[in-house]
């Protein structure tokens, strides 16, 4: 697959139960999420269409739940279209606590040889400093890769948006022993997970942790950081939620932000490509429409965070302050747009 192509990324919520109860979790674990054969076959089409276009289905996300304990794990893993489905893809991706492995869901997972295969390794702030769990964590990885014969790719991730302001600025300005523990453990940094967009957490403190984050990252440009957000080619990557029949389009802050927002919201009949892309080329418009408002108009980043619909987020946040760390943008892209 051609490197110079758009990727397009799906987060697919249909996993539902759960048997933890992590308090950084928004996820309804109650709620009947569904993944039908219709539904399946018509992301057949949707893929078939886009690499017919300048597109290509690049990463195929499994959730919202822990993919070893949910309960209809097994059925989807093992539905003979989704395998066929997932051929499409470079890249299967799910979410897990590793705090269990299932013996079923192992077994099935080693089908799956053809896609590389992710696993977003959630972890409680609580949890991040307790060596006992982070070891029994580093096992289950070590033993999972063990048991399917291959290697993994793990993406720690720490859950922020239940924390109390003060423990969040905490966890943020322990960015630097965070991080080094995540790659003593795990051999890859830390994920900041800020999918505030699943529950009705106030904008005011969601402006208050993008401001740690930004103030965070610009802080600790010269540590060992793990901050795909913040590279000029990680414009490439699209990301859309599906869910119960709908798809909502996901704006890249920080990570991908997961939502069900109405003005996210797509209108697909065909399961085209051209839905999507003509989803994508309006709200380019609309954000360079709303960029006159904002500090962006003479930012450097400001077709970067288009591209990412960071702008149009900041509108929908009611703020017209940057919110992202343009320090750790100018060290990570030393280089380009002449920042030399």
């Amino acid at each position: 697959m051609s490197l110079n192509k758009l990727r397009f990324n799906f987060n697919l919520e249909v996993l539902n139960g759960c048997r933890w109860s992590c308090v950084g979790c928004y996820v309804n674990k109650k709620e009947e999420n569904s993944f039908s054969i219709a539904d399946i076959k018509n992301f057949q089409k949707l893929s078939e269409s886009l690499k017919g276009s300048e597109y290509i289905p690049s990463i195929l996300i499994l959730g919202p739940t822990d993919i070893f304990t949910a309960n209809n794990s097994l059925e989807i893993l093992t539905e003979s279209e989704f395998y066929k489905l997932t051929k499409s893809f470079e890249r299967l991706t799910f979410t897990s606590t590793f705090l269990a492995l299932s013996d079923d869901v192992v077994e099935v997972l080693k089908i799956f040889s053809h896609v590389d295969l992710e696993f977003k390794l959630i972890i409680d702030l609580p949890k991040f400093n307790d060596d006992e769990h982070l070891k029994k964590l580093a096992n289950n990885i070590k033993l999972l890769k063990k048991l399917i014969g291959r290697n993994i790719v793990i993406h720690p991730q720490l859950n922020l948006f239940n924390a109390a302001s003060e423990k969040l600025k905490e966890a943020l300005t322990n960015y630097k022993s965070i991080n080094e523990r995540s790659y003593f453990y795990f051999n890859q940094g830390v994920d900041y997970a800020v999918s505030f967009g699943r529950s009705k957490v106030s904008k005011n403190y969601q402006l208050k942790a993008y401001e740690l984050l930004k103030a965070t990252f610009n802080r600790e440009i010269e540590t060992q950081m793990h901050f795909d957000a913040g590279k000029l080619d990680d414009i490439s990557e699209n990301i859309f939620t599906f869910k119960n029949g709908e798809f909502f389009y996901a704006p890249k802050i920080y990570d991908e932000y997961v939502n069900f927002y109405e003005h996210n919201r797509l209108n697909i009949i065909d399961w085209s490509a051209n839905e999507f892309q003509d989803f994508l080329k309006a709200n380019l418009i609309d954000q360079y429409t709303q960029m006159d408002t904002l500090p962006c108009k003479n930012c450097d980043y400001n077709a970067t965070c288009a591209d990412r619909g960071a702008i149009k987020f900041l509108n929908h946040l009611g703020t017209n302050q940057c919110i992202f760390p343009t320090d750790a943008y100018n060290k990570i892209n030393i280089g380009k747009l002449g920042l030399a």
